[in-house]
């Protein structure tokens, strides 16, 4: 009886061990992209962009989307020279079920 009982215990602390070791992998493969992105924005000279609101209203109005809301722009970078505006940015479509809102 202690034997099972020990076992168990053993497969539960390997299988919360497994699960802990799967959340700090996807947590940093998490940071790295953000890291990437800072990089390459930085090597091209751009600069983080707080107002993304903005910016998501001039996207979806030149492709004609008319749910904005639907939308997000992740990892703003732009930079403004005297030729315009170059931004470099991530368009996602919201994961929102048609029902909900």
């Amino acid at each position: 009886m202690q034997s099972s009982l020990t076992i168990l215990i053993a497969v539960v602390c390997v299988f919360f061990l497994i699960i802990l070791m799967m959340v700090a992998f996807v947590i940093v493969v998490a940071g790295k992209g953000k890291a990437r992105h800072d990089t390459l924005a930085k090597a091209l000279g751009l600069s983080l962009l707080e107002d993304t609101l903005t910016l998501l209203n001039r996207v979806t109005y030149v492709n004609n989307i008319t749910r904005p809301e639907l939308y997000r722009v992740e990892n703003v970078y732009s930079r403004h020279s005297s030729s315009g505006d170059v931004y470099m940015f991530g368009f996602h479509r919201r994961d929102v079920k048609e029902g909900r809102q």
